[in-house]
């Protein structure tokens, strides 16, 4: 069960353990429809039933929802974060059959006062069968002190990447002429940030790093964008950009299917997250790639940095330090 498709780290979770796992198991897929666009990634052999509302807290589908679960016999669930247990633990009530639940909980420091307010109620409603299910031990450990849910509810099941896929670049990946295609030059320095267009992400923090260096360093690097997310946020980091007179060394690249290119041909992952980031998969996509990643110390980015070996981090909310680590990673 999942809030809906849109394309993120927690869909890439689940889409890649449904795959995985669609010949050990029969699942069925009930998606609360915010977003599809992930959905093209699923083995179209698995079956996505579609409970749509009216608003966010449609209690309507409840009854549908219970007899989903009456009329398959459903004996366990996994839900994408809090958000859809809050109809499916009613529906477990109604069907009078309770089953394990095991939510996988995909953030760690809350947006907002609204949100944290949010994660207090969804974790008064956690049941006896229920089992949270995190992707790094950072998660686990702030989760229980932040919201009082005793330890032993939560596992870690750590995020992953295909290293068979993600690896180096294959040897026909013409390097020069995908730098030419986004008219980079063959020996500038280009730093990578996949991230939606969310507030947390903090894309204008990169903006002011990438500013510190072109005035204060005799280097002007790129800086390439990938991702959607929020068009009006994305608007505003475009017009931030021109703000910093930076538009010709700034990339919006967009989605795109297959982001292994943009990895070969950049010195450097980056993010400037500043909450909700847990265990990066574009980070270790990066990684398996050979870049070495600068992230900010937030959620379990201490568990997969090593620094000085694979990267390096760099406080949340501090645009200079990340110009200086960059810089630090350039030159060496």
């Amino acid at each position: 069960m999942t809030p809906g498709f849109p394309i993120g780290g927690a869909e890439t979770f689940l889409i890649n353990l449904l795959n995985k796992c669609k010949n050990k198991i029969r699942a069925i897929v009930i998606s609360l429809g915010a977003g599809d666009d992930a959905l093209r990634k699923l083995d179209p052999d698995i079956h996505v039933i579609e409970l749509k509302r009216k608003w966010k807290y449609d209690l309507s589908i409840i009854g549908r929802l219970t007899t989903i679960i009456k009329a398959n016999k459903i004996d366990c669930a996994f839900v994408i974060n809090y958000f859809p247990f809050f109809f499916l633990k009613y529906a477990i009530d109604r069907s009078g059959k309770p089953f394990n639940v095991f939510i996988s909980v995909h953030s760690t420091k809350p947006r907002s006062l609204k949100e944290y307010l949010q994660g207090i109620i969804y974790s008064k409603i956690l049941t006896h069968y229920v089992k949270l299910i995190t992707i790094c031990k950072n998660q686990a450990d702030y989760l229980s002190k932040l919201y009082m849910i005793p330890l032993r509810k939560f596992d870690t099941i750590y995020n992953g990447v295909d290293t068979n896929r993600f690896t180096f670049p294959c040897k026909d990946f013409d390097s020069k002429q995908f730098r030419e295609e986004l008219q980079i030059p063959e020996d500038a320095f280009v730093i990578l940030q996949i991230a939606a267009f969310r507030k947390e992400k903090k894309h204008e923090d990169s903006i002011k790093a990438l500013k510190l260096i072109h005035n204060n360093y005799n280097l002007k690097p790129y800086l390439l964008f990938i991702g959607g997310g929020n068009p009006d946020i994305e608007n505003r980091i475009k017009k931030f950009t021109e703000k910093y007179k930076l538009a010709d060394y700034v990339r919006f690249c967009g989605k795109h299917e297959d982001v292994r290119p943009f990895y070969w041909i950049s010195n450097i992952f980056t993010l400037s997250s500043v909450s909700v980031e847990t265990f990066s998969i574009a980070a270790l996509e990066a990684m398996a790639c050979g870049l070495p990643c600068v992230l900010t110390d937030i959620g379990g980015a201490n568990e997969m940095i090593l620094n000085g070996t694979n990267g390096y981090l760099v406080p949340p909310n501090e645009p200079s330090t990340l110009a200086d680590t960059w810089i630090r990673v350039l030159k060496n």
